[in-house]
C-alpha cells in the first residue's frame, strides 16, 4: 500500500479533509493541525494541496484509533494484540514441530527482502543537484530554530553487521543541501554514528518520506538493535518488502517510498548547533550539537506526497504511535513477565513520564520486581513514574483517587535513579534523573472518617491558593518564579496535623486548566523524584511534599510550546475559507499562554 493508497482509504472512511486554500507551511499548518487534532468532533487527517510547492502535505494521518489501525493493517486493537500474541505462543509453547517450523520459515521470510535491480518507483524523478527548498518543510512553532522535517525515516547502516537501522529523527534544514540530524545518545542511529567515527569514514544516510505508512510506525517502535524495523513491517504486512539501491549512496530503501533524500555524514566534521524545537513533551527541547548530513541527491515518485507531523502539548498525533507500541509489545512483555495483566501509557505521560501496570500480585515487593524489569529494559529505562496495581487500570482517575485515600503512602513509595531521556528538563543533571515507583497493590477499601486538617487549611488560606483532593491530600498553587521550597518547608514543619500522613502537591498557579490530565502532564514534566519528593517528619506524623513546578533556579528550563497571537488571529480569519462547514475551533495555545515565561525559549 503506497501512501496515495492510504490517502484513498482515509477518504473512503471519511477520515480525510482536503484543503485547497493556500496555507503557509511556516506556523499556519501547525496552528490548524493543533486545533483539529485536539478536537473531539472534527479530528481527521488533513491534506494540504496548496502550500507553495508541488508536493501535497499529509498530516494528522495517524491521529486517532481508526487511522493508526488502518496504517497497521489491523481491524482492531484486540486483533493486533492477538496476532502478535499467537505468533509468540506458537513459537514458545508445546505445539507440533511442523507448526513451529512453518512459523520459523515465515519469520525467516520476513527478514529476506526483495532487492530490485532497476530504478525503483521512488526514483521516477531524480535531482542530482539537490535543493531542499523543493519540499514543503514546516516551521512548526514560533521559537523553533528553523524549518524541520518532522516525519523522516532515517536509514543508516550498522558498520559491523551491515543491517539497516530505520529511525524517526527530526531533521533541521541548515541550507538548501544540508541537514542536521537530531538523534539522541541512546538511539541506534547515534550508536552507528559512533562506530563510523571511530573508523573515520563517511556515513551513508538515506531519508525516506512516505511509502507504506506502516514503515513510519515501525521506525518509531522501540525494537532491540538486533531486530530490523522492516522485519516488524513485513510481519504486520504479512509479505516481503521490495527495496532499491540509492543512486549516490551504498544503502537501500523501500521501493514504494514517496521521497528519498540521499546523503552522507562526515564524522570528522564538527557538530552543529540544532534547535530549539517544540517537542513531544509539550516543551521546547533546548539547542544542542548534532551531526550534519550533506545531501547528494533527492528522488521521488511521480505525484509524491510529503508526510509530516506536529508535536507539542498533548494529546497530539504521536500519542497513537504510543498506543500502537502498547498493543504490539504487550504480548512480548507478558511472555517475559506472565504476571502482567495490562499496561497503559496515558497521553499526558508523553511516553516516558508515566506508566501504569496491572499485575497479579503474588508476593511481597512484587511491584518492585516489575519496576526494576521496566527500568532495565530498552527505552523503558526512561520511565519516570511507574504505578503498579492489582486493580483494573482502564479508569486511571479512579485509581489515582484510591491511592490518595490510603493511610500508608510513604511505605508505597520507592525512589530510584537512572538514565533519563535527553528531553528531560526537571532533573538536576542532564541524562540522569530520579525514578518513582508507587506500589498500588492491595489497596484498602475501608477508609473512613478521615479527619479534617483545620490548621493546615488555615495556613494555606493565609499563604496560597489551594484546593483539597480529600482531607489528607492538597494542591497548592504557587508562583513558579518566586516560590522557594526550603522556605515552605520551614513554614510548614510546625503546623500540627491530625492524620498520619498529609500529601501536598505544589503546582504552578498560572496553569488554569480544568482537565486533571493536563495538570498531571505539566506536573510530571517538571518533577524529579529524587529532588522533588520530600518526606517531612512532624511529631511522628509526616508531610509528603511533591513539587511539580518549573525549576528555574535548578537549570535552564524550557517554555511550553504555544502558538503566537499573530498566527492564531490569521487562522481565525481564514477559518471559514478552509473549513466552510466547521465552526471555529479555539486555539489550544490560548489555554497555556499564562505558563509561557518571557519571549525566549528558556528562562535562566
Amino acid at each position: 500500500m503506497a501512501l496515495i493508497d492510504f490517502i484513498h482509504k482515509l477518504d473512503k472512511e471519511n477520515q480525510l479533509v482536503i484543503i485547497n486554500e493556500f496555507i503557509n507551511p511556516e506556523l499556519e499548518i501547525t496552528e490548524i493541525v493543533d486545533r483539529i487534532s485536539k478536537s473531539d468532533n472534527y479530528n481527521k487527517a488533513l491534506l494540504f494541496n496548496n502550500n507553495g510547492t508541488i508536493f501535497p502535505i499529509l498530516i494528522n494521518a495517524f491521529g486517532n484509533d481508526k487511522r493508526i489501525l488502518l496504517a497497521l493493517n489491523s481491524s482492531s486493537w484486540d486483533e493486533l494484540i492477538n496476532r502478535i500474541g499467537n505468533f509468540f505462543n506458537l513459537l514458545t509453547r508445546n505445539y507440533s514441530l511442523f507448526k513451529k517450523i512453518a512459523e520459523f520459515y515465515k519469520a525467516y521470510k520476513y527478514t529476506r527482502h526483495h532487492i530490485k535491480r532497476k530504478k525503483g518507483k521512488c526514483q521516477e524523478i531524480i535531482y542530482k543537484n539537490p535543493n531542499l527548498n523543493l519540499l514543503p518543510i514546516l516551521k512548526c512553532w514560533p521559537f523553533d530554530g528553523g524549518k524541520f522535517i518532522t516525519l523522516p525515516i532515517v536509514h543508516t547502516l550498522n558498520p559491523q553487521t551491515k543491517q539497516v537501522n530505520a529511525g524517526v529523527y527530526r531533521l533541521q534544514v541548515l541550507n538548501e543541501n544540508t541537514l542536521i540530524i537530531h538523534w539522541h545518545i541512546h538511539k541506534d542511529g547515534a550508536h552507528n554514528y559512533t562506530y563510523y567515527k571511530e573508523q573515520k569514514i563517511k556515513i551513508p544516510v538515506a531519508i525516506v518520506l512516505g511509502g507504506n505508512p506502516i514503515y513510519t510506525y515501525c521506525a518509531t517502535a522501540p525494537l532491540p538493535s538486533q531486530i530490523s524495523e522492516y522485519f516488524l513491517a513485513s510481519f504486520l504486512l504479512n509479505k516481503q518488502i521490495n527495496f532499491v539501491k540509492c543512486l549516490t549512496q551504498e544503502i537501500y530503501v523501500p521501493d514504494d517510498a514517496d521521497i528519498v533524500i540521499e546523503g552522507y555524514i562526515d564524522p570528522n566534521e564538527k557538530l552543529h548547533l540544532e534547535g530549539p524545537f517544540g517537542d513531544h513533551t509539550g516543551f521546547y527541547s533546548l539547542p544542542d550539537y548534532y551531526p550534519i548530513m550533506h545531501v547528494t541527491a533527492i528522488t521521488h515518485r511521480k505525484n509524491a506526497i510529503y508526510p509530516a507531523i506536529i508535536v507539542g502539548i498533548p494529546p497530539q498525533e504521536d500519542y497513537y504511535f504510543i498506543k500502537a507500541t502498547e498493543a504490539i509489545f504487550k504480548p512480548i512483555i507478558k511472555l517475559l513477565l506472565p504476571e502482567i495483566i495490562d499496561i497503559k501509557m496515558p497521553f499526558y505521560g508523553v511516553a516516558h513520564n508515566l506508566l501504569l501496570v496491572q499485575i497479579k500480585d503474588n508476593y511481597p515487593a512484587h511491584s518492585n520486581k516489575i519496576a526494576h524489569f521496566i527500568w532495565g529494559n530498552g527505552q523503558l529505562m526512561f520511565t519516570k513514574v511507574i504505578i503498579v496495581t492489582d486493580i483494573n487500570i482502564k479508569n486511571e482517575k479512579e485509581l489515582f483517587s484510591n491511592i490518595l485515600l490510603q493511610t500508608n503512602i510513604e511505605k508505597r513509595i520507592f525512589i530510584s535513579y537512572g538514565p533519563s531521556d535527553v528531553l528531560e528538563h526537571a532533573s538536576e543533571e542532564n541524562l540522569k534523573g530520579g525514578k518513582l515507583l508507587i506500589d498500588a497493590t492491595k489497596l484498602s477499601n475501608n477508609i473512613q472518617n478521615i479527619p479534617d486538617e483545620y490548621q493546615l487549611k488555615k495556613f494555606f488560606e493565609n499563604m496560597y491558593e489551594y484546593y483539597a483532593l480529600n482531607n489528607k491530600a492538597y494542591v497548592i498553587n504557587v508562583d513558579a518564579l518566586s516560590f522557594d521550597v526550603n522556605s515552605f518547608i520551614k513554614a510548614i514543619e510546625n503546623i500540627k496535623i491530625v492524620n498520619p500522613e498529609v500529601i501536598i502537591f505544589i503546582k504552578d498557579k498560572n496553569l488554569k486548566s480544568k482537565d486533571y490530565r493536563i495538570i498531571i502532564w505539566h506536573f510530571l514534566s517538571n518533577f524529579d523524584p529524587v529532588s522533588d519528593c520530600i518526606v517531612l517528619p512532624n511529631e511522628n506524623k509526616k508531610f509528603i511534599i511533591l513539587n511539580g513546578i518549573p525549576k528555574f533556579k535548578r537549570k535552564k528550563t524550557p517554555n511550553p510550546v504555544i502558538m503566537n497571537e499573530e498566527t492564531i488571529e490569521l487562522i481565525n480569519k481564514k477559518w471559514h475559507k478552509i473549513f466552510p462547514n466547521i465552526p471555529i475551533i479555539p486555539s489550544p495555545s490560548k489555554e497555556f499562554k499564562n505558563i509561557f515565561y518571557g519571549n525566549n525559549y528558556f528562562v535562566d
